[in-house]
């Protein structure tokens, strides 16, 4: 149903996340557009599993398109960050 966006990349993958069926759990496409997500994901970063506090996250700005890691513990977030390449190349 859905096409996993060419070029894959980071940019794609943040506007995959800003669209509504991605973060309004009332959408009636909510949950099979969430699976499409996650499946590009996979595609882009491999299907690495990363572990994680359930209390951390990352989240759509929707005013600027960027991905945001939020929760508790900043270690957690930084490891999250770090292996969704938010903050530049390792």
């Amino acid at each position: 149903m859905y096409r996993i966006p060419h070029p894959l990349n980071e940019e794609s993958l943040n506007r995959l996340m800003a669209d509504d069926r991605y973060w309004r759990d009332n959408h009636p496409e909510h949950a099979a557009y969430q699976e499409f997500v996650t499946e590009a994901f996979k595609h882009y970063y491999g299907t690495q599993q990363v572990s994680a506090t359930p209390h951390v996250h990352a989240a759509v700005d929707m005013e600027t398109g960027q991905v945001r890691v939020e929760g508790e513990g900043p270690a957690e977030r930084g490891q999250i960050a770090n292996r969704l390449g938010l903050n530049g190349p390792a």
